[in-house]
């Protein structure tokens, strides 16, 4: 009797004879690990930051020439005003998306203020000029910080200027006074820059439509006039009459002369009368 042989046409063994444990091919495969979550671009930027200040120590700053010293120290203030227009996107986002009430913090401010440093002022002051230049659509302000050419207080001054501009400027018109601003702002210091966005203000194209505004204001104050008004009269029983009201501007000047022409001095003399 020939010997039974366990060997599949393929030389391996069928699945049933493989003990547990064994190493062999099989069509189950292993369930899949899951992927390990990738960081943000914006996080590997800020490690790559951080790994090359660490690289250099403060203490290096000795050994620069004089002659580098100023280029370098204005470079140092550009890569920190670059690194405050990321931490005004990133309070922009938190605002909208709650992230301080959802930790238990009062304002965004705070928190941040919490989360590093205790500068709560600073940090409300930056999370208010975020959101100005953002409800004031001025993404001009916003690239020059992101890109290092401004600072944030240059940035703050600027976008409060743009915001308080007129509605009724075109959007043309706004972007011409943003960009005279930033191009000012590079000689200017701020005290001159704060002048010249208030020249900027007052020097902006007047509404086209001021007379029309000014008459629905006038209508609108003579309906209320007219609603106010009111008059009563009574008899004294004693040949006089009392009066009080209410009357619009015009209704009492013309009241006014009648009652003055009334107790003239020509009848004076009737009190003289025996």
């Amino acid at each position: 009797m020939a010997n039974q042989s366990w060997a599949q046409p393929s030389g391996q063994p069928p699945e049933w004879a493989v003990e547990d444990g064994a190493d062999a091919t099989s069509s189950h495969s292993d369930p899949a690990q899951p992927a390990a979550p990738q960081r943000h671009a914006i996080g590997d930027a800020l490690a790559a930051i951080e790994h090359s200040l660490d690289e250099v120590g403060t203490a290096q700053w000795q050994d620069v020439p004089e002659s580098e010293l100023r280029e370098l120290t204005r470079r140092v203030a550009r890569v920190s005003a670059r690194l405050s227009a990321h931490q005004m996107a990133a309070a922009r986002c938190m605002e909208k998306a709650g992230t301080a009430r959802r930790a238990g913090a009062t304002s965004t401010g705070q928190m941040m203020a919490g989360d590093f440093g205790g500068d709560r002022r600073g940090a409300e002051d930056l999370v208010r000029t975020a959101g100005t230049l953002d409800e004031a659509g001025a993404s001009a302000t916003q690239e020059a910080l992101a890109a290092g050419d401004i600072s944030p207080e240059q940035a703050k001054i600027i976008g409060r200027t743009v915001n308080a501009l007129p509605k009724h400027l075109t959007e043309r018109e706004r972007l011409e006074v943003e960009t005279k601003l930033l191009d000012a702002a590079g000689r200017l210091s701020l005290t001159d820059l704060r002048r010249r966005s208030k020249r900027a203000l007052e020097d902006v194209r007047p509404d086209p439509e001021p007379d029309e505004d000014e008459d629905r204001e006038t209508r609108r104050q003579e309906k209320s006039a007219w609603e106010k008004t009111c008059f009563s009269m009574w008899d004294r029983k004693d040949g006089t009459h009392g009066f009080n009201g209410i009357v619009p501007d015009l209704q009492a000047h013309q009241l006014r002369a009648l009652l003055d022409a009334v107790v003239s001095p020509r009848r004076k003399h009737m009190v003289n009368e025996p």
